[in-house]
């Protein structure tokens, strides 16, 4: 009944959605972005960016500004490009999260895809069937998967039992999409102070980050992310 999709009908149109060169007015400052491009060589889940390079995070970064500067500057309802027409992504939410869901939402229809929100009381994640079951099956009706999940092994194995990609939303080990908003920020509070910068590395490079809190998601995945990009 449901045909078990390639993951790349789900990355490589997000890898066209931005040029690979491309500039752009931001913050006070001309940007140009150079490593869009390193997205079509993603892995295919997001567990963590310790499975990146520098440039596909860069990339990443790039990619979410671009983003946003259409959305926030230009007023852009849609992508003209609707990268995800036609597709459904799983939100498997087994912890809540109010900007989570409304940012995770929004980026899909914003896409052009279909948003399909599961939260712990709609799906049985581990409880009546197993993790592996609930991968197999929600993946076979679905282009994508984004999970908020507990422990570390659901999300490692709802990647590993899944026929689509799984991005991690959250888990007691990591946290990737957060970092990334985070690498975005430094980058616009940072990047017009250096108008010279090529790209994101160009001002990451030399900055220092400080910590300040319990060991957790969010201090492991920094500590698996920044030193790569140069903080």
């Amino acid at each position: 009944m449901f045909s078990l999709r390639p993951f790349r009908t789900l990355w490589q149109p997000l890898a066209r959605a931005v040029p690979t060169a491309v500039s752009a007015e931001g913050s006070g400052s001309s940007r140009r972005y150079t490593h869009v491009g390193s997205l079509r060589g993603l892995p295919r889940d997001m567990v963590s960016l310790g499975d990146y390079s520098a440039e596909q995070i860069v990339g990443l970064v790039e990619s979410a500004a671009e983003f946003k500067r259409k959305t926030k500057e230009q007023g852009q309802a849609f992508h003209p490009d609707q990268p995800l027409r036609g597709k459904t992504v799983g939100l498997l939410f087994s912890k809540r999260s109010t900007r989570t869901r409304v940012a995770s939402e929004t980026a899909v229809a914003y896409l052009g895809g279909h948003p399909l929100f599961l939260g712990k009381d709609d799906i049985q994640l581990g409880v009546n069937e197993s993790l592996r079951d609930s991968a197999q099956v929600i993946s076979s009706m679905v282009d994508g998967i984004f999970a908020r999940v507990g422990p570390h092994s659901d999300i490692t194995a709802m990647a590993e039992h899944s026929s689509v990609p799984v991005v991690n939303a959250l888990c007691d080990e990591n946290h990737p999409t957060q970092i990334l908003a985070d690498l975005l920020t430094i980058w616009e509070v940072f990047g017009p102070r250096k108008p010279a910068a090529q790209s994101p590395l160009d001002v990451f490079r030399g900055l220092r980050v400080a910590w300040v809190g319990d060991s957790n998601n969010i201090v492991y995945e920094m500590l698996a992310a920044l030193p790569k990009c140069g903080l």
